[in-house]
């Protein structure tokens, strides 16, 4: 147990050797080669630190390498989260929630041994008690996790590359009027509420980007928001509109916190807001709007600026969509060629209709005179 020097090809090298306690990789030993003896002793003393604290779980997923270990599905996965959902994902929960129902059925199957029929059978148990959307979410769950597998060399073969999803119907986006989306804004109990409904059908943001705004970031002067924290990890600029200033300039500012949304009553006063879910509820269930979500909101902005004429690319841009096709959608809603064409039919066959029954009315008209 401790740092051995090796040589490697004729060249020094640091062995950290150590027996480790039961731990969920199911790692016995901890062996691995450094090139500098300061690293190796860090990395020794880190380990040992983290046997002491009880910590090693936590602690072992970042030391190892995946291809050092004959993984099961559930050890990869705590590998999968620490080393790359965590630090890379915004949405990696949403994959925790997946694994929660993934683990208890596939989670002690080899990583290496795991084929296309393991999944196939998961998902036909799966899909008796969930949807399609739902079991859609988990297929994407586990595909991230064996593409991050091939990666780093867990595995040689990836077999669930190109895995279908499940076909959904499609639905129709419900969207509030610009008025509808007024009164839910003027609904909020908070005046902190109401700006965030404001900004966030103003100019299209998601709801963690807006939580997340900064004084800093908002530019009264030149009338812009600068989102910093993105899904895409890319820095953009949205306008802001005249209403959702005023509500901005609203708000409090406490001494020593930055947060442009905090709660502005209770113990939690001036702290981050964090979760204002219930109260956006409760108040657009007030107002008939009980159908409307903070993301509505976001499908709203995108299509009223298409609607309105803004360039679809500049729409991509605008709601920080990193495929225009994403942004399509909300064309669906806009008055297309084919809407108008076929608007233009209905107009000239109603006038049509409408010549003939007035020459019908004359032609009787006149053997009505005659007789």
């Amino acid at each position: 147990m401790g740092i051995i020097k090796v040589f490697v090809k004729g060249k020094p090298r640091w062995e950290v050797s150590r027996r480790l306690p039961k731990n969920k990789l199911g790692v016995r030993r901890f062996r691995r080669l450094y090139e500098k003896k300061a690293l190796a002793e860090k990395v020794l003393g880190k380990l040992n630190g983290a046997i002491a604290l009880g910590e090693l779980d936590e602690v072992l997923p970042s030391l190892v390498g995946a291809a050092d270990i004959d993984h099961t599905i559930e050890t990869f996965y705590a590998v999968f989260e620490a080393q790359y959902a965590k630090p890379r994902l915004t949405s990696w929960t949403r994959y925790r929630q997946s694994f929660r129902f993934i683990l208890p059925e596939l989670g002690h199957i080899q990583l290496r041994e795991f084929k296309r029929g393991f999944l196939d059978a998961y998902l036909e148990r799966r899909i008796r008690t969930v949807s399609r959307s739902t079991a859609n979410k988990d297929i994407a769950a586990i595909k991230k996790m064996f593409s991050y597998a091939l990666q780093t060399g867990a595995v040689l073969i990836n077999h669930l590359a190109g895995y279908p999803t499940f076909r959904l119907q499609e639905k129709a986006l419900r969207l509030p009027t610009l008025a509808e989306f007024r009164v839910l804004v003027d609904a909020q109990p908070t005046t902190q509420l109401s700006a965030l409904v404001a900004v966030l059908g103003e100019t299209g943001l998601r709801k963690s980007e807006a939580l997340g705004l900064t004084w800093p970031q908002i530019d009264f002067r030149d009338k812009k928001v600068t989102v910093e924290r993105t899904k895409g990890k890319k820095v953009r600029s949205i306008p802001l509109t005249d209403f959702a200033l005023e509500k901005l300039r609203q708000l409090t500012r406490y001494v020593g916190n930055q947060n442009v949304f905090v709660y502005d009553r209770g113990s939690y006063r001036g702290k981050q807001l964090k979760r204002p879910y219930k109260a956006f509820r409760k108040a657009a269930k007030a107002v008939g709007l009980e159908w409307v979500k903070f993301h509505t909101l976001r499908h709203m902005r995108g299509t009223v600026w298409l609607q309105c004429g803004a360039d679809i690319q500049d729409v991509r841009v605008g709601l920080g969509h990193s495929s225009i096709t994403t942004t399509a959608r909300y064309l669906k809603h806009t008055e297309t060629h084919i809407d108008r064409s076929l608007r233009e039919a209905q107009e000239k066959e109603k006038r049509k209709l409408e010549e003939s029954l007035a020459a019908e009315v004359e032609k009787k008209g006149r053997r009505e005179n005659g007789a």
